[in-house]
């Protein structure tokens, strides 16, 4: 069967860089199959944006090319503003297209419900999902997104009857996993990048103002020498500030930074137990979270202890364990350290390959009554993570 190659813009709130948000991985797996357009959110609005200032497009891989979004307007000034930015972004992806003749735009998948609503809506032809990662509920343009998607994807069971109200197109589809990544880089040979650090307590992820530090430091205190973590700092609230400083000062406490999957695997594949630990808040909005992290500790065969819901119940007790105390907490951290945490790899594995992104893509795809096309023959290397 011939099919006709064509090109899916991704708008993301998250930047591509060093560490993988969904948005990226999504970004990366469809580029696997179409020519990619990803939409990089814009920096802090400056007087200079009025002058067309920005930062200029950049290829990820010959199918994927990095488009900063054009905001010569403030957000403040509301619709109109959004309005007059997607027209000028549209004209920059459009430019960028130019490297590859004859592609014309078929989905704009949004992952950015503050921008991009605009972009490529004078073609009917192009379908647009709005892929919701992030509980947005209530938050600025969500009900726009919503009420106009051709296709809502939802990662979170929590609000499905909430989008499936506003939009029957609506899909809910679970944090996914690039099985292929993991099992390429399992059959590498092994290094001693990971040495001195086996059997430690990993904290992957993006460090945020949610991430309850005083309890690791409690963890820190109990398991000396143990607790490892491996993440970007993007902490904006002085007192999570001086938390986290806190912790950093313990010092068996190691901290190594954003990585890239190929760097941080080992250490992945080294850890005795990978952990999940979010404060506690007034709304309890952490417990609304998705957890990408949760997938790459199971990827790598290793249990996960969490305070907040990971929303996979065929798990639970299996692999992933909830911990509703600082005391039970610490005794499942025991458990794990003594190696008497279950981790059924059977049921793993089931799930896993149920999560994959050729899976997860290929329903999307039959939600919206299409077929995906092959991958290219040529797969480029997962280049960046």
């Amino acid at each position: 069967m011939a099919f006709t190659r064509s090109c899916i813009i991704v708008t993301s709130d998250e930047p591509w860089g060093v560490v993988w948000h969904t948005q990226l991985h999504y970004a990366w797996q469809l580029s696997l199959r179409f020519k990619v357009i990803f939409v990089n959110p814009p920096q802090s609005w400056r007087f200079k944006n009025l002058f067309f200032r920005s930062q200029p497009d950049f290829s990820v891989s010959g199918k994927l090319t990095v488009v900063p979004y054009q905001n010569v307007l403030p957000s403040f000034l509301g619709i109109a503003a959004m309005f007059i930015n997607d027209w000028i972004t549209q004209i920059r992806i459009r430019k960028a297209m130019n490297r590859w003749k004859g592609i014309s735009v078929s989905h704009a998948w949004h992952f950015d419900r503050y921008r991009g609503f605009f972009l490529f809506r004078n073609d009917r032809s192009v379908k647009h999902v709005y892929h919701i990662v992030d509980p947005y509920l209530a938050e600025k343009n969500d009900s726009l997104f919503a009420k106009s998607a051709d296709l809502i994807v939802l990662t979170s069971p929590k609000h499905f009857n909430h989008y499936l109200a506003i939009n029957p197109n609506t899909i809910r589809m679970p944090q996914g996993v690039d099985l292929d990544f993991y099992i390429k880089q399992k059959k590498q040979q092994p290094t001693d990048t990971a040495a001195g650090y086996e059997d430690s307590i990993l904290l992957l992820g993006t460090l945020t103002n949610d991430v309850d530090f005083d309890f690791l430091s409690i963890v820190a205190d109990k398991y000396p020498g143990k607790l490892l973590i491996i993440g970007p700092d993007k902490i904006n609230v002085p007192e999570s500030r001086v938390k986290f400083e806190n912790l950093l000062s313990i010092p068996s406490v190691r901290w190594l930074g954003p990585m890239q999957p190929e760097d941080f695997l080992p250490f992945l594949l080294s850890c005795r137990v990978g952990v999940i630990v979010y404060r506690k808040t007034g709304t309890d909005s952490n417990n609304l979270r998705s957890p990408l992290k949760v997938i790459n500790y199971l990827a790598s065969g290793k249990c996960v202890i969490s305070n907040i819901d990971c929303e996979i119940p065929a798990l639970e007790n299996e692999a992933i364990y909830k911990a509703d105390s600082q005391l039970m907490y610490l005794q499942l951290l025991d458990t794990a350290m003594n190696g008497n945490l279950k981790f059924n790899h059977q049921l793993v594995a089931q799930y896993l390959n149920d999560v994959s992104y050729d899976h997860l893509v290929g329903s999307i795809f039959k939600s919206m009554d299409q077929s995906l096309p092959p991958k290219f023959e040529h797969e480029q290397a997962h280049e960046s993570a």
